[in-house]
């Protein structure tokens, strides 16, 4: 044919390279068996330089990585078809498929087990390699196989995406009578859809059923996935946490550059976990990070993957939301709840079990998504010191970072956005909002708008305020120097023991806290230190006002709680105590704890009580001092803090923040 005709015949649908020179095409099968011929054509490529006296698949482990386990699952059966045709192909001379070769794939979980699915892989290797086989395994990666496993692996390979490449090699096998096709042309239709390895697989074959090379092209071109919604809510709607968004702002920026092909993605940081109090806006800072960097927002928790089912219906499902933000990149994971992830030994004896699986399982799921380009791993949680250690080191969270409670300008800046004005005056207001979550603000800016509509009047301060008295009660004085009492008897006994200043300390009609930073490396000398600053605020009270209030405890985040956390913790876990026996203690099995480990718990809390309360009434007037800005102000930053620490008697105004 003349290059006219080419382009004629090309044009009118038909590929001149796939028919004969009589211009026979290929007779359609009526079912072509794509997954046979993929396997065929893979393992042809892998395994094309073999031993001609060994075979394809010598005595050890072969392992083929897939990742998608929709995919492995349809490999199982094509595997088991193809693998005897492949050896007897790639081995020279008479032959037949040895008896020594086997088949292994991880199976996918069944909501009947509550078993790791694993678990029975590995038995499986383990009794193949003991009899001498060659095993070929279907897994994810090496950290599926068993210890013997990993040992005898002998060939690694993965699973190569679906690309425009693999439907030209599938096209030479079912729409060609000469091995050829029209494969320039191809191309250029096929790299038209970018994301043909996202297509659902019935797509795929529904396209095969097309009558030439040309019409399946065009197929696969034409099918699109509908596009995950990118969230609407951007960084710069993020009121309050100008530092928060500050920084990830510099994350946008390398995304933009990595797709640009200015950046390689190893040298971007894009995993941080987000931790802070419930309501401080986790998750809307993921969505606007993913909004401003144009990605796919892939949103999961542990509750939503338990409700699943077992533990296998569990793994199932994070794995799926894992491969769907590795195949749309870019993406962000979220990951929330991630204090549900407790330290494997904390778990207790019921959960220990099944917290290790599913720890493992997530270690795996992270160590997926830390390696996928284009892939921004977020985390939240409320409780980081809780969470087991793996999880949050470096690799799997380069950065992590604190969402607090807003500050005065926060709150602010929180009303002004959620309102839609900055013609309302908000500044005394914020005073009394301070303590609440940004989440708690904006529900006070929505139903401040919502009362303006409802009366059909313009929106004003009074609709603001009425909102305000039905949710924050007004300010008790007592109630408040109470409060300052307690927050500064923290600050004041950390101060004068050498501990790190805090960062923020603050009262406040609905609550109080003072932000200090745990060290992240202690000596029994400044955990009893460390102990003692987490009995001050409970001190002072007793000290200046006579007695005590249920602000020291209530919960096992309290100052009772993380006190006594740490006291069990330098008794069984960090050697400080009487035994170097390493015996953590559950949360849920401390009213089991022997006698004799209950007194010594005791008796570190006592002592300590003791320190604090010396600091506190040798250091009355740092006490008073600072529970006075704290009446006045509200809330102190950590340097605000640190002047009045430090500074001579004579008083000098605090600068409002500006």
């Amino acid at each position: 044919m003349s290059p006219e005709e080419i382009t004629d015949a090309i044009k009118s649908g038909i590929d001149p390279y796939a028919d004969a020179i009589d211009g026979t095409a290929v007779r359609q099968a009526l079912h072509p068996p794509l997954t046979d011929l993929l396997c065929a054509i893979h393992l042809a490529r892998w395994f094309s330089d073999s031993d001609p006296l060994i075979g394809p698949f010598p005595p050890g482990l072969t392992l083929i990585r897939v990742a998608d386990l929709a995919l492995r699952d349809r490999l199982e059966d094509a595997m088991q078809l193809v693998l005897p045709f492949a050896w007897e192909a790639l081995t020279p001379g008479p032959k037949s498929f040895p008896d020594n070769a086997v088949l292994v794939t991880l199976e996918k979980a069944s909501s009947f087990s509550k078993s790791d699915p694993r678990e029975k892989f590995r038995e499986s290797l383990d009794d193949a390699l003991a009899k001498g086989l060659g095993v070929v395994a279907l897994a994810t990666e090496p950290s599926d196989l068993s210890e013997g496993g990993r040992m005898l692996l002998v060939r690694d390979v993965t699973w190569p995406v679906f690309d425009g490449g693999a439907v030209i090699e599938l096209l030479r096998a079912t729409h060609s009578a000469t091995g050829e096709v029209a494969e320039a042309e191809l191309r250029a239709r096929l790299s038209e859809n970018g994301k043909i390895a996202n297509l659902p697989w019935p797509v795929v074959n529904h396209a095969f059923h097309a009558r030439t090379s040309l019409i399946v092209a065009d197929r696969l071109s034409a099918a699109r996935l509908p596009a995950n919604p990118t969230p609407r809510r951007t960084l710069d709607d993020v009121c309050g946490l100008p530092e928060v968004t500050g920084e990830l702002r510099h994350l946008v920026e390398d995304v933009r550059e990595w797709q640009a092909d200015q950046l390689d993605w190893s040298d971007v940081s894009a995993s941080i976990l987000l931790h802070g109090p419930p309501g401080t806006g986790k998750t809307m800072i993921a969505e606007a990070l993913a909004g401003s960097a144009g990605a796919t927002f892939v949103s999961t928790s542990y509750a939503e993957a338990q409700k699943a089912g077992h533990l296998g219906d569990y793994l199932r499902t994070m794995g799926q939301q894992v491969d769907s933000a590795i195949a749309n990149a870019p993406s962000v994971f979220f990951l929330d709840e991630l204090d549900s992830y407790r330290a494997r030994h904390k778990s207790g004896n019921h959960f220990s079990s099944y917290m290790h699986s599913v720890v493992n399982g997530l270690l795996e799921q992270l160590t997926k998504l830390n390696e996928a380009p284009g892939v921004i791993v977020i985390a939240a949680t409320n409780h980081p010191n809780i969470i087991d250690p793996a999880l949050i080191r470096a690799g799997r969270f380069d950065k992590k970072i604190a969402i607090g409670s807003p500050k005065k300008d926060g709150i602010e800046a929180i009303l002004s956005g959620h309102l839609g004005t900055d013609a309302i005056p908000l500044g005394d207001l914020s005073l009394r909002l301070v303590g609440l979550s940004g989440a708690d603000v904006a529900a006070i800016a929505r139903a401040a708008k919502g009362a303006a509509r409802r009366a059909r009047e313009p929106l004003a301060l009074c609709h603001v305020l009425a909102v305000v008295d039905q949710r924050v009660s007004n300010p008790d004085l007592e109630h408040i120097r109470r409060k300052a009492i307690h927050e500064a008897g923290h600050a004041v006994v950390g101060h004068v023991l050498g501990l790190k200043s805090g960062h923020r300390i603050f009262v406040a009609a609905v609550g109080g806290g003072y932000d200090s930073p745990v060290p992240p490396v202690m000596t029994p000398d400044m955990a009893d230190r460390e102990l003692a600053m987490r009995m001050g605020g409970r001190v002072a009270e007793v000290t200046f006002l006579g007695s005590v209030s249920t602000g020291s405890g209530g919960s096992e985040h309290s100052d009772l709680g993380g006190a006594t956390d740490l006291a069990i913790d330098l008794e069984q876990e960090y050697g400080f105590g009487s035994s170097l026996l390493y015996s953590p203690v559950a949360p849920g099995d401390r009213h089991r704890m022997p006698d004799e480990l209950r007194d010594r718990v005791e008796r570190r809390l006592r002592g300590a009580e003791e320190c604090a309360r010396a600091v506190v009434e040798a250091n009355r007037h740092l006490v008073e001092r600072v529970a006075d800005a704290l009446i006045e102000h509200r809330e102190l930053d950590g340097d605000e803090l640190l002047r009045l620490l430090t500074r001579d008697e004579v008083d000098r105004p605090i600068e409002e923040a500006s």
